[in-house]
């Protein structure tokens, strides 16, 4: 399954993702992050989405490694989902450094100046 960081995890496409993901196994959810502040915070996506437990709690701010996502979706709010940009901009430099090519972020990292000036 592709490891995937969920921004907006705690929201209501945020939970049919993570439920989705575990009735598909399609995905493994191994970041689920909502709004700094969020009630949700340190509570299990599972238990947040309305399902069994996954093991992953949720948080409030995005760690630097993404929890080693493959794939990260983002159906948060518009203030978060521009710090999340940023960060992911931050991971696809160090996935390059790597050897690994993360695509979208190229895309993202493109886009991030336009972003900054019109929000």
């Amino acid at each position: 399954m592709t490891r995937a960081a969920l921004i907006g995890a705690t929201g209501r496409m945020g939970a049919a993702i993570v439920r989705a993901s575990v009735a598909g196994k399609l995905l493994d959810v191994v970041l689920a992050a909502a709004s700094p502040g969020s009630k949700s915070t340190g509570f299990d996506i599972g238990e947040v989405a309305g399902i069994a437990p996954l093991g992953v709690r949720v948080v409030g701010e995005l760690p630097p490694d993404l929890a080693r996502a493959e794939v990260a979706i983002d159906f948060s709010r518009p203030e978060l989902s521009l710090r999340a940009l940023k960060t992911l901009v931050v991971f696809h430099d160090i996935l390059l450094k790597r050897g690994t090519d993360f695509r979208i972020f190229s895309l993202a990292r493109d886009f991030l100046p336009s972003l900054e000036t019109a929000g």
